[in-house]
């Protein structure tokens, strides 16, 4: 099957070979209709030249018959002319027969057009009435044009070369541009489906707190404060999605980091707020700042010190703070060594992990969100022994 990228490149490919093609067969009959009508021109100063050394020499004076031969001799060196009486007009129609078709007798006689282009065989020529006291006669001139046919065969390499080059060239440029493109489409559709996939799997928690809320408070009558009660974790739970939901919105829209929007954050009370809660120890050796979006510095953590939980064998999970760094401990089943280095890949989970409920998204979310925000993740691990994730900030 032929990729979209490469399918779009094969169809602006043809289409720049059609239109150059095109171009090059416009150029080529511009071009060769140009060299014929310079010759025709040549042909037409001859045919009248002759006439007038022909027919004016005894009437003109000699400085102008002296230019008519100078003009002459500058003129087309080879060709073949005929002076055709035409008072005799059958006679001389069989004659012009020989050279001209019908249609370029009848415009030769046409006194409002002064000359008449023909072919002849490989010859092309030009034919003229002149006129005088006592006859009308026909002026023909015929010659073949070796200019034009070496001219014209040097245009048509040309064109040929420059056709190539330049079909060569658009197909180049067609193809960095669809793949450019393609990739940027590809990207947007990357950012659209890890939208989705991260927006499920944060919101699937407080969707459930919902759904269980309103499914305890329907079961039977219960008192106002317990329905007051329930309908506050509600709206906290529908919040959280929310936030969830702008701060996922916000991290997959943005091509590059705003800083102006960026919050500055005590790590210290960031992590005692979003997760000090029993099973949890939380220690500060040395506290610092960071600059991140709040809302996702908190979903990345979260995804952290959640994994960290859910492997933990229900050992106490400890979070310690020092220079730069956040450390979330666990003294859980560990990963195999085999595993690590697929760790933070989306939808990957460990041979062990397959009775434990998750879709192996978490992870790799967290790291997309601290990459992007010049922080960087890694993991020791030992089987039955537990494992380490570091967050280190910039």
């Amino acid at each position: 099957m032929i990729k979209p990228s490469r399918k779009l490149s094969l169809i602006y490919s043809g289409i720049s070979i059609l239109m150059m093609t095109v171009v090059g067969v416009v150029v080529y009959i511009v071009t060769s209709g140009s060299i014929q009508d310079i010759y025709y021109d040549y042909l037409d100063d001859k045919a009248e030249l002759l006439a007038i050394e022909h027919f004016e020499k005894n009437t003109i004076d000699t400085t102008s018959y002296a230019n008519v031969v100078r003009r002459l001799q500058n003129t087309i060196p080879t060709s073949k002319e005929l002076f055709i009486n035409l008072t005799d007009t059958s006679k001389a129609n069989v004659l012009l027969h020989r050279y001209l078709d019908s249609k370029e007798i009848a415009s030769l006689y046409n006194p409002d057009i002064e000359t008449v282009h023909f072919q002849y065989g490989k010859e092309v020529g030009s034919a003229l009435l002149y006129q005088d006291q006592t006859a009308a006669y026909g002026v023909l001139v015929m010659s073949a044009n070796p200019y034009g046919a070496r001219v014209q065969k040097v245009v048509r390499v040309w064109i040929v070369m420059l056709t190539v080059a330049s079909l060569l060239l658009l197909v180049l440029v067609n193809r960095l541009g669809v793949v450019k493109v393609m990739k940027r489409i590809d990207m947007r559709y990357q950012r659209e489906k890890m939208f989705v996939n991260n927006a499920s799997h944060e919101i699937n928690n407080p969707l459930t707190a919902i759904q269980g809320e309103c499914e305890i408070a329907l079961m039977k009558e219960r008192p106002r404060e317990e329905l007051v009660l329930a309908i506050n974790k509600i709206a906290t739970e529908n919040e959280r999605v929310i936030d969830v939901m702008r701060s996922l919105l916000q991290f997959t829209s943005q091509d590059t980091v705003d800083r102006d929007s960026l919050d500055r954050i005590d790590i210290e009370q960031f992590m005692r707020e979003n997760f000090g809660c029993p099973g949890i120890n939380i220690t500060c050796e040395s506290n610092f700042a960071v600059m991140m979006p709040y809302g996702l510095l908190k979903i990345a953590m979260r995804n952290i010190v959640s994994n960290a939980k859910k492997y933990s064998s229900h050992k106490p999970v400890e979070i310690k703070i020092g220079h730069n760094t956040v450390h979330v401990v666990d003294h859980g089943m560990g990963i195999d060594r085999s595993e690590l280095k697929h760790i933070f890949e989306p939808f990957y989970r460990g041979a062990r992990t397959r009775g434990i409920e998750g879709h192996g998204i978490g992870l790799s979310l967290a790291k997309q969100i601290l990459d992007t925000y010049g922080a960087r993740i890694s993991i020791k691990s030992k089987p039955g022994q537990g494992s380490t994730f570091t967050v280190h900030f910039a």
